[in-house]
């Protein structure tokens, strides 16, 4: 009863947390690459590219996991009734 609840919120936090990481992560590796290629070390280059980035991403993606979230407890809730039969 207990697992598919288990399985599900690590389902949740991994696709939460993987797409804004694996976002910073790419714009990372770019800004890093075209800073070494251009010879321009300045951090907050990086810093201020990553941050618009996961902005972005959070923007785009907050419909969608406010719809999961609010499924997920809905779901939660439900079997709550049923523990105690």
């Amino acid at each position: 009863m207990i697992t598919p609840f288990i399985e599900q919120t690590i389902l949740l936090v991994l696709l939460f947390s993987g797409v804004p990481l694996l976002v910073s992560t790419g714009v990372s590796l770019a800004v890093s690459i075209i800073q070494a290629a251009t010879q321009v070390q300045e951090q907050s280059i990086s810093f201020l590219l990553k941050i618009g980035s996961l902005v972005t991403v959070l923007a785009l993606a907050s419909g969608y996991i406010v719809r999961e979230m609010i499924a997920y407890f809905q779901g939660t809730l439900e079997a709550i009734k049923y523990l105690g039969v």
